[in-house]
């Protein structure tokens, strides 16, 4: 029943009001499991989950994972992925130089902290506006500094290798067009195309895998259909396509859904993220990113 998915089982909620470090490997092994799970259901297991995630972020409890986790035979087989191809990829970004990235990512945070205004474009016909103002800008390097923690960053993961930032929810303006493929519950998701007004997605289309899409919206929450994140992968040996592209370098990555742990404010159940690759940004009219390559080398 939902309201027994709600409840979290007592020795979590102990657990989570006792450890001080979390390190996780998630699955599951056979993603298509996910399909046959009611929407509603989703929706509950999140909520439950949503709880100890409150709980641990006021205790600042420090959380990492690690995704090779994902990379199993039965997911590289649902979505069309050589699996030894997929495990060479992830184990090269896992051993890229970290402080090269952390370098280049303070350099690019820069120009976005002295900046208001972002606009992505791309010859596939992306034309997306937005705000950022003041709002934190993250390296996510897959390293919990005393720096995150003063933002209030206590979570990473491994892979990594991203700039982030949380939009003005109600600042985007216009349409982006995702060329990278979102692989999700055994399923593909390609040619997705969001429209924005005001913040809000406003409609969307794809060409493969709307269904699931459907489904992944259905069973978030609260501010589900707003602009939470944009991101620039920085990781120069992870390779777009896979899944977690938004770490493969040059990628322009945004998210809809809750984005409180990275300084903005939309509340809710779940986050989605899409991608692109060869995209140009601005940030207030300054060209940082063109055709998918940055001002700055890695």
């Amino acid at each position: 029943p939902e309201d027994k998915l709600r409840d979290v089982p007592k020795s979590l909620l102990a657990l989570s009001k006792t450890i001080t470090v979390c390190i996780v490997m998630a699955g599951p092994e056979d993603p298509e499991t996910m399909l046959k799970i009611p929407p509603e259901k989703l929706k509950a297991l999140r909520i439950s989950s949503n709880k100890l995630v409150e709980i641990e972020s006021e205790r600042k409890v420090r959380q990492a994972e690690i995704l090779i986790g994902k990379v199993s035979q039965k997911r590289a087989k649902s979505y069309g992925l050589d699996f030894a191809e997929w495990m060479k990829v992830m184990m090269d970004a896992l051993a890229v130089d970290y402080e090269r990235i952390r370098e280049v990512g303070k350099k690019l945070a820069r120009d976005f902290e002295e900046a208001s205004e972002v606009r992505i474009s791309s010859s596939s016909g992306t034309d997306l506006r937005f705000r950022i103002d003041e709002r934190p800008i993250i390296i996510e390097d897959g390293v919990i500094d005393e720096e995150d923690i003063e933002k209030g960053i206590i979570s990473t993961y491994l892979p990594a290798g991203c700039l982030i930032v949380a939009p003005i929810e109600d600042s985007a303006e216009g349409n982006i067009v995702f060329d990278l493929p979102n692989h999700i519950w055994g399923d593909t998701v390609e040619g997705l195309e969001w429209f924005f007004e005001k913040g809000k997605l406003v409609s969307w289309k794809a060409t493969k895998g709307s269904e699931s899409f459907r489904k992944v919206l259905e069973g978030m929450g609260g501010d589900k259909d707003k602009i939470g994140l944009f991101m620039i992968g920085l990781n120069p040996a992870y390779r777009a396509g896979y899944p977690l592209s938004e770490i493969a370098l040059g990628t322009i990555s945004i998210g809809i859904g809750t984005n409180e742990q990275y300084g903005g404010r939309n509340k809710g159940i779940g986050v989605f993220t899409a991608y692109m690759s060869g995209a140009n940004v601005e940030v207030d009219g300054r060209s940082i990113m063109a055709n998918g390559k940055m001002i700055y080398k890695l």
